[in-house]
């Protein structure tokens, strides 16, 4: 996280012209070449609570839910199917109160889903998803819904040239809210009748503003079969990375092996740049799941080639830059399902491994490579009370380089409860040291699946999935979303602006919710209410001899060690190269500072600068809060 309160907080001219630009007029940024990197976390002594559970009703249908994301105010979003439609909910962040819903009574027997969703910066909403179209056929669907009341803003469907089946697998958005969406296309060639090898990866980029078409792009691989796309990202110029499975007869033997393949398309026409296809060692089975893109644009893929297979490709052209395979102790497939990296470029997977036990159960598995040669750094193995499978779904990483992980685990039979629940576990960065974990058991003690995993500043935690609704006998399923809540301690900026409901991007340092122009990191050190207008806390400035005086109160409260509060002045407003630290006390300050206690009342601060000759000085209030 980056996060300043620059700008010129006390600006002074000749004499006669002294000034001052409130505190009002500051804003989050980076000004004057200066960036302040939080550092260290206050999560690992955090606790975690399960906030809301929020569960569809409707026990003449089944429901489904395969995504979820957090808008910039901690709201939860979530995707599936509702019988034979799409169904996409917005929930609130405080207590899972439905804000609005999206389900669109289609036809019997023209089914519809959400398979995957993205929100973008001003909170609309798109998803994507298959759905009905002429002929029978499915086609993809993707739409933007407001954020405030979701109404439909636009709606593009894709039908390929075949009339075939044309189902979306995944979306990602690019900076500027462009969607882009990969799935699979039929292409009519059918080869030996069966549709399913006929079906080509197909990539489409639609405009933000309108839903409009920018560019589409098709592959067919070698063997003319079956091509199943599994992922899709960004770069940071904008260019497009997809990843899938591609048949091929790679080896001559008649086979039609599955092989990886990934290929990147350029930002502004989907111009191939380059791709790659990986055959592996024993040329079956070679399955991508998920892929990711790190800050340098190298990319990142994983799924599942006689183990777990992972691969980083550079961005410049695709050269593999390194790969590594796990096997685990048991004998049963092991098989990759999620990736991220974190800030470094270090690479989280997680799936599912055979345990090795009398029964081949799986666990969860979970490693951290390396970013520059993918070097194990740790691994971590799951077995769930029950004995039974256990499968990771989908992972995340926060902004302090902790990963979360979620997905299924087989639970101790308990009158129909056979199946499983939510696992949902929290690993450090440094050593994948569990952090905490949770279960969550539908009230039905059924069979419950987590499908979708979201995460968002200040600690909120978004999973959803399916739970049975008929206690496990699997004929009626609910859509169940979770939110759980870390719990930041009291004594730090976390706890505080937690403390007013604030929770997502409403609740960072340099967020301003009530927009009375003073961010949070301010009013958490000058003692203002981050909910509530409040235009009184700006310093005062005032004049001793030939020295200037910058004044302003900071509440007991704020004196936390997450933070950190330093004065600097210059002669204008791209050197700054006087600084006055302000600690505790007038002695653990730099000179020039001085601190008035008054008991539990806020202490009053005082920094002297000198003005300099021309009488022209500058100066900011710098405001550090680490996560």
């Amino acid at each position: 996280m980056l996060f300043s309160l620059p700008g010129t907080v006390v600006k002074f001219w000749p004499p006669a012209a002294i000034g001052f630009n409130p505190l009002g007029s500051l804003r989050s940024s980076l000004m004057g070449g200066l960036a302040f990197l939080a550092a260290g976390s206050s999560i690992a002594s955090s606790q975690v609570t399960e906030a809301w559970v929020q569960r569809s009703q409707d026990p003449s249908s089944q429901q489904f839910a395969h995504t979820v994301g957090i808008d910039g105010f901690g709201n939860v979003v979530v995707g599936g199917s509702w019988g034979s439609d799409r169904f996409t909910a917005k929930y609130a962040a405080a207590d899972g109160t439905l804000i609005w819903q999206q389900r669109p009574a289609l036809a019997a027997g023209s089914p519809a889903s959400v398979r995957a969703l993205a929100i973008m910066v001003e909170g609309d909403v798109i998803v994507t998803g298959p759905a009905t179209g002429v002929g029978g056929d499915q086609d993809y669907v993707t739409i933007r819904y407001a954020a405030s009341d979701g109404r439909i803003v636009w709606e593009s469907r894709y039908q390929g040239p075949a009339g075939g089946h044309d189902v979306p697998a995944a979306m990602v958005l690019d900076a500027a809210g462009n969607p882009i969406v990969t799935g699979t296309s039929n292409n009519g060639s059918a080869a030996a009748g069966v549709e399913s090898n006929g079906n080509d990866i197909f990539t489409a980029k639609y405009a933000a503003s309108n839903g409009a078409l920018l560019w589409e792009r098709r592959y067919n691989g070698p063997g003319n079969r079956g091509d199943t796309a599994a992922g899709v990202a960004v770069d940071n110029q904008g260019n497009v990375v997809v990843t899938g499975t591609s048949r091929s007869d790679s080896n001559g033997d008649g086979l039609f092996d599955n092989d990886f393949y990934t290929a990147k398309y350029a930002a502004s026409d989907g111009a191939l740049i380059w791709e790659k296809r990986y055959d592996g060692l024993l040329n079956v089975g070679d399955l991508a799941a998920a892929l990711t893109v790190d800050h340098l644009g190298d990319v990142l893929v994983t799924g599942s080639s006689g183990g777990y297979y992972t691969a980083k490709y550079a961005g410049t052209d695709g050269a593999l830059v390194w790969s590594r395979r796990y096997q685990g102790p048991g004998l049963s497939s092991d098989a990759a399902s999620g990736i991220a990296v974190d800030g470094n470029g270090n690479v989280f997977v997680t799936g599912a491994s055979g345990s090795g036990s009398a029964g081949q159960d799986l666990d969860y598995y979970t490693a951290k490579y390396a970013a520059a040669d993918g070097a194990l750094l740790w691994e971590k193995r799951f077995n769930g009370p029950g004995n039974g499978d256990d499968r990771a779904a989908a992972l995340a990483v926060d902004a302090s380089g902790n990963v979360v992980v979620t997905g299924t685990s087989t639970s101790p039979p308990v009158a129909f409860d056979t199946f499983g629940d939510y696992y949902t576990a929290k690993y450090a960065a440094a050593d994948g040291a569990m952090i905490w974990e949770k279960f969550h058991n539908g009230p039905a003690n059924g069979g419950d699946s987590a499908s979708g995993l979201a995460l968002a500043p200040n600690g909120l935690v978004a999973v959803t999935g399916s739970s049975d609704s008929d206690a496990g006998t699997g004929i009626r399923s609910s859509m169940a979303t979770v939110l759980y809540r870390e719990i930041p301690p009291a004594a730090s900026f976390a706890g505080w602006v937690a403390g007013f409901g604030l929770y997502g991007a409403a609740a960072s340092p340099g967020a301003d919710p009530d927009r009375d122009g003073i961010v949070n990191g301010a009013e958490y050190i000058l003692g203002g209410v981050p909910v509530l207008p409040d235009l009184t806390l700006q310093p005062a400035v005032t004049r001793s001899g030939q020295s200037l005086l910058l004044s302003f109160f900071r509440v007991d409260a704020s004196e936390t060690p997450d933070t950190t509060l330093i004065v600097s002045t210059g002669s204008d407003l791209t050197a700054w190269p006087q600084k006055f630290t302000i600690g505790a006390t007038t002695a653990t300050s730099t000179p020039g500072v001085t601190i008035m206690e008054n008991g539990s009342n806020p202490d009053f601060i005082t920094v002297a600068f000198p003005s300099g000759q021309d009488m022209r000085r500058f100066a900011r209030l710098e405001i550090t809060v680490a996560p």
